[in-house]
């Protein structure tokens, strides 16, 4: 399994700082930064290996800089650290949710848990794949659009936006043709799919 590397990012330095320690005790995880700032975030964010962003709640609901990286950077990881139970829109996407209210050996259990997936997925990223991921991957390899998708699925087409983030970063795969080659050899399409569209 690929190290998780991990930029944290919420407004409390308290916060922050008992986050950083946390993580730093766990197997897989390095902790690259610790932000609480816009003009932080963009300037760790052009590194190259960070490939997991944990913020917390105000930070998603606050920071426009935040939202553009999680809308356009397809290779990034998300995580949510709840701070004042405020509610996040329910458009995004994450893979680890934490509170501060919680236990130390509940926030371990989460982060080995979330662990445990990852190495599962990289053992077989097919498996791995929701119901809803393979049929959005399907759809893609059949060469239709975000928007078909989306009506063909009844789901809007950001959701399907952040399904196929979410395919890319499982698979490793980044490109319509290496999904479609992925999808054919995973027995997700047949051959005969792909000639009906020439």
């Amino acid at each position: 399994m690929k190290s998780i590397q991990l930029v944290i990012f919420t407004e409390s330095f308290i916060i922050n700082k008992g986050l950083e320690f946390i993580f730093k005790k766990i197997r897989g995880l390095t902790v690259v930064d610790v932000v609480d700032n816009e003009q932080d975030l963009l300037a760790i964010n052009n590194n190259k290996e960070v490939n997991f962003i944990l913020a917390s709640d105000r930070m998603f609901n606050s920071s426009v800089a935040l939202i553009n990286i999680y809308k356009t950077d397809n290779n990034k990881t998300w995580g949510l650290i709840n701070t004042d139970n405020s509610q996040v829109n329910g458009l995004y996407n994450f893979d680890l949710k934490l509170s501060i209210l919680e236990l130390e050996s509940d926030t371990m259990y989460k982060i080995q848990d979330y662990l445990n997936r990852i190495s599962e997925s990289s053992n077989d990223s097919e498996q791995y794949l929701s119901k809803r991921e393979k049929d959005i991957l399907k759809q893609v390899a059949l060469g239709l659009t975000n928007s078909q998708i989306g009506e063909k699925l009844f789901i809007s087409q950001h959701t399907v936006v952040t399904h196929r983030k979410k395919i890319t970063a499982k698979l490793g795969i980044k490109t319509i043709s290496g999904l479609t080659v992925y999808a054919l050899l995973n027995n997700l399409i047949e051959i005969s799919d792909v000639d009906e569209l020439n």
